[in-house]
């Protein structure tokens, strides 16, 4: 690990609800500027693909996040929770709540469709039962109806509110870190791309390398 791993330190944003709605959520992202960029490419043979960024906060149950993407193929076919979203136009988030402690991955396409899993390492996890991931609310600035492939220019973006439930035992606070990557892929579209926010060092495309998540911060 030669670099230095990234660290986000994430605000939070002051709603009168517990649960505010997720096109307040997303304005408030939007104030917090351009965000960062999830623009690394690990793996050399592939291109360097879309633009993404990504906007972190929380709440008083959920952590906020909102990607923003502009690529030039779109496609989202997978509708129903646990399917392979990562084949679609796709973003993700990997948590880890402690240290060498079992890590989440949250994958979400286009129109917000989730897969979510938990385990030690990329061989040994369990998906999230729906019902639990049904709790994840999202907004995609292009809706939840299946689109099939296009070529163009294309911008999107996508909201997403993750129960601290789902993968903390407390409730959250001040000065709390968890270890996290981001990413951006399409493993189906014309341009197959492999982005990353926190370098990996591998031979082969993998994002499941807890051992290369960088830091997020609750301030």
């Amino acid at each position: 690990m030669g670099e230095e791993m990234k660290k986000v330190n994430i605000p939070y944003l002051d709603f009168e609800q517990d649960y505010p709605e997720l096109t307040g959520i997303s304005a408030g992202l939007d104030q917090l500027g351009i965000g960062n960029s999830i623009s690394v490419v690990p793996w050399k043979t592939f291109p360097d693909g879309p633009d993404v960024r990504f906007n972190l906060a929380y709440g008083k149950q959920e952590l906020f996040l909102k990607y923003s993407v502009v690529e030039n193929y779109l496609i989202a076919e997978k509708t129903e929770s646990n399917q392979a979203v990562y084949q679609d136009s796709c973003v993700e988030f990997f948590v880890e709540p402690e240290p060498g402690g079992p890590y989440m991955n949250f994958e979400f396409n286009c129109i917000g469709t989730c897969l979510a899993q938990t385990g030690p390492s990329r061989k040994d996890r369990l998906f999230l039962d729906t019902l639990l991931i049904k709790k994840i609310r999202r907004y995609s600035s292009l809706g939840k109806n299946r689109i099939p492939l296009k070529k163009g220019s294309f911008k999107w973006d996508l909201t997403v509110a993750v129960p601290f439930t789902l993968f903390l035992k407390k409730k959250p606070a001040k000065g709390d870190c968890f270890k996290a990557n981001f990413y951006k892929c399409g493993d189906l579209l014309p341009e197959v791309h492999y982005l990353v926010w926190n370098n990996i060092e591998s031979t082969v495309p993998d994002f499941h390398q807890p051992g290369f998540f960088g830091t997020i911060e609750l301030q």
